[in-house]
């Protein structure tokens, strides 16, 4: 008899890493807040137009995809007020209105943003790179403590993108990230986030299993074959991964600096611009660029204002030790899974993210429990690989 498939994703492993606590209330409870469980998501957009212009061309519309994406939207709206019906026996007439509201603000921003992309980074690397896969599920047999298939835990996810850079040959891992500000140490953040081991482990595996030539000595430390439900199949004139790429886009869009009325540009530093677009303004409004060398110096030294992209390269053997301490954490949550009153919360220092947002689960760990789960709803663990939240 075969034993039942358990998943884990990246999401679940970094949220029982950070949190044991946050990993019962959201993997075992399966409880996220309300006010999140439908809302329409900016990034789930941004995806479809990503695909979209990787996958069609960059001259592709986006109106069509986006009046796609509201459909979706509002139908989940749609579901989420008959729940509200059957849970409290009224109608919320609010929903609808407040959904199509949103998704009229997010498709306006998410649409100047995906443009404003393409044309100051796409575009420019236009013929660059060959699109392998794009929005693409994967699921991928973890390994046992003797390097051999797992037969219980596989890992699931979702390759944004998957390219061959054609100037090189290499073959790259692309993942974009949205965010509202630019986080200051984009270093640390690279360094702290596992996913880019994570994919390159699920990208590896697959190429070793799909190269006919693969030596005995791979598949051992892969795995032999186990096809699963969601795996697809490496393209066999494709080498193996070789490199991660965090793609960080700044939602809010740029621009040029404003022309004053007594004459020259803006100074001001909290003028939303780049290097690139102020030495821009100053050639086509006829200035001297020497008038502006604090200005551009201090844009220059700031470093990315919109767009940050991190390429992440890792050996086999930091892989190996990704998928023996992930074998490890998993095993020592299905305790949790199986007795949740033992889960401790983290040190209140970690409560709060970069930005200074306190966890969503705060309420729950620290209020009055059964007055703050009035908040929060039952949702399925692992609906982040539907909704490109992660």
């Amino acid at each position: 008899m075969s034993r039942k498939k358990r998943i884990a994703t990246n999401s679940m492993v970094t949220t029982a890493k950070r949190c044991r606590k946050k990993f019962v209330w959201r993997y075992v409870h399966e409880l996220v807040p309300a006010s999140k469980a439908k809302a329409p998501s900016f990034g789930s957009l941004f995806h479809d137009f990503m695909r979209g212009l990787m996958m069609n061309g960059l001259d592709t519309d986006l109106a069509p995809l986006s009046q796609a994406w509201r459909r979706r939207m509002i139908e989940d709206a749609a579901v989420h007020v008959e729940q509200v019906r059957a849970m409290l026996g009224f109608e919320d007439d609010a929903i609808l209105p407040a959904t199509e509201e949103k998704c009229d603000a997010i498709a306006k921003d998410a649409t100047a943003l995906a443009e404003y992309y393409r044309d100051s980074v796409l575009v420019p690397e236009q013929g660059r790179y060959r699109v392998i896969w794009a929005e693409q599920n994967f699921s991928v047999p973890l390994t046992t403590r003797g390097g051999r298939i797992h037969p219980t835990w596989r890992f699931n996810g979702r390759f944004d993108m998957v390219l061959q850079d054609l100037s090189t040959g290499r073959v790259v891992i692309r993942d974009y990230k949205t965010t509202t500000r630019m986080p200051a140490d984009f270093a640390t953040m690279v360094e702290l986030d596992t996913q880019p081991i994570g994919y390159l482990y699920a990208g590896t595996y697959l190429w070793v299993r799909d190269r006919p030539e693969a030596t005995a000595r791979e598949v051992a430390l892969n795995g032999a074959p186990d096809i699963g439900d969601d795996e697809p199949f490496w393209p066999t004139d494709l080498g193996r991964p070789e490199g991660f790429e965090l793609e960080v886009i700044r939602k809010k869009v740029p621009r040029e600096p404003p022309l004053l009325k007594k004459g020259g540009l803006s100074k001001a530093q909290n003028v939303d611009t780049t290097h690139d677009l102020y030495l821009a303004a100053i050639h086509r409004h006829g200035l001297n660029p020497d008038d502006y060398a604090d200005v551009l110096a201090r844009l220059k030294a700031r470093g990315p204002a919109f767009h940050f992209r991190s390429q992440v390269n890792l050996g086999k053997q930091e892989i190996i030790r990704w998928a023996e301490e992930t074998r490890m954490c998993l095993e020592d949550l299905r305790v949790l899974e199986l007795h949740p009153e033992r889960a401790y919360r983290a040190d209140p220092m970690t409560c709060q993210n970069q930005y200074g947002r306190r966890c969503e689960y705060h309420t729950l760990c620290y209020g009055d429990e059964e007055i703050a789960r009035a908040d929060f709803v039952k949702r399925e663990k692992h609906s982040e690989l539907k909704d490109d939240d992660e």
